[in-house]
C-alpha cells in the first residue's frame, strides 16, 4: 500500500491518494491529475508504503517545452543534518542551479546554507520550515555573484534533518528546452574512491563532452587524483586539493593532453576525506543543447 502526500512550503497536506501495488510493479503519480494541489504548485511530497520502495522524480514542462529532468527519491534512513551538492551554478555560461530543501522530520527546522564559489563563502539562512515542508533556495539569495566562471558547491545544515534535490537550467530562457536534476548528499554517502562510468570528449557528431563535480564531504581538505581510461587510452592523473565543503570540476575540455572524440570511465582517488561527485554530460543534436547529470558510484558499491 503506497501513499503519497504533498506539502506546500507553510506545511499544508494534500493526500495524492492510497495504491495497491504488486510486488515488483509500480504506480505514478501525476501532480496535475493525482493530486488536488492548485495550478502552479511549488511544494515537496512524502511517499509511504507497508512495504520497501524506491522512487524517481520526473519534472518537465511537456506540452510547453523540451525540458526535463529526473532524480532519485530520498530514503527515509538516508536524511540527514547536512546535506550536499558538488555543483552550483550562478547564470555561468548562461546556466543556474536552483535548490530544494526538505524539512525530513515532524518538527519546525532552522536551515542554513553555505555556498562556495571561486573560495568565498556566502550565507543563506531560513528558520521555521514546517514539518516536511520545503524551501527554495537559489545562489542569488545568498548574494553569490553571477556569471562566467561563477562555479561552487553548497553544504545545507538543519537543526531536524534534510533531504534534498537540485535543478540547473538556463537562467533566463522564456521556455526551457533542457533540465538537469540530482538528489543531494550526505557525509555517508562519500568515499575514498568514487567511479564515474561515462566520461568522454567531443564524443560523436554531437560533441558530446562531459565534465565531472567532486565535492569534499569530509571535515579536512582532501589530495584528490581523477584519471580518464578510454578507447583512445589513460590520460592523468589530474590534481586537485579541495577544502572541506568545495568542490573541484574536472571538465575534459579543460583538462590537457585528453585526446578528441574519446569514451571511456573516470576513476576519482582522495586522500584525507571522503568526496561524492556528479557528471554533467553536454552535446548539441538538430540545433538543441541536451545535457544530463548522474551521480557517481562510491568504492562502498553504492550509487552515490
Amino acid at each position: 500500500q503506497i501513499v503519497l502526500t504533498a506539502y506546500d512550503q507553510t506545511g499544508a497536506s494534500f493526500d495524492c491518494g492510497t495504491e495497491s501495488v504488486a510486488p515488483g510493479a509500480s504506480v505514478t503519480y501525476l501532480t496535475d491529475s493525482d493530486c488536488p494541489v492548485p495550478a502552479g504548485f511549488l511544494g515537496s511530497a512524502v511517499v509511504s508504503a507497508d512495504q520497501p520502495i524506491a522512487a524517481i522524480v520526473n519534472v518537465n514542462n511537456k506540452g510547453t517545452g523540451l525540458a526535463a529532468g529526473q532524480y532519485q527519491g530520498t530514503d527515509g534512513a538516508d536524511v540527514a543534518n547536512e546535506i550536499n551538492f558538488p555543483l552550483v551554478k550562478n547564470d555561468h555560461n548562461g546556466r543556474t542551479t536552483t535548490f530544494y530543501i526538505q524539512n525530513a522530520s515532524q518538527s519546525a527546522n532552522d536551515i542554513a546554507a553555505v555556498f562556495t564559489v571561486n573560495g568565498m563563502s556566502y550565507n543563506y539562512n531560513k528558520a521555521g520550515v514546517a514539518a516536511n515542508a520545503m524551501v527554495v533556495i537559489a545562489p542569488s539569495d545568498a548574494g553569490v555573484p553571477s556569471g562566467p566562471n561563477n562555479v561552487g558547491s553548497l553544504v545545507v545544515t538543519g537543526t531536524q534533518p534534510l533531504a534534498g534535490s537540485s535543478l540547473e537550467h538556463e537562467t533566463s530562457a522564456a521556455v526551457g528546452e533542457n533540465l538537469q536534476a540530482s538528489k543531494a548528499f550526505t557525509a555517508a554517502d562519500g568515499a575514498t574512491e568514487v567511479f564515474c562510468p561515462l566520461y568522454r570528449k567531443t564524443h560523436t557528431a554531437k560533441g558530446q563532452t562531459t565534465g565531472a563535480q567532486v565535492q569534499n564531504v569530509g571535515t579536512s581538505a582532501a589530495d584528490v587524483t581523477f584519471t580518464f581510461n578510454s578507447d583512445k587510452g589513460s590520460f592523468g592523473p589530474y590534481n586537485a586539493n579541495i577544502a572541506p565543503g568545495a568542490s573541484h570540476t574536472f571538465y575534459a575540455g579543460s583538462l590537457a593532453g585528453i585526446a578528441d572524440n574519446s569514451v571511456g570511465s573516470a576513476k576519482i582517488v582522495s586522500t584525507g576525506g571522503p568526496v561524492v561527485a556528479v557528471v554533467n554530460d553536454t552535446g548539441v543534436q538538430g540545433g538543441y543543447t541536451r545535457v544530463t547529470t548522474y551521480a557517481c558510484f562510491g568504492s562502498g558499491g553504492s550509487p552515490i
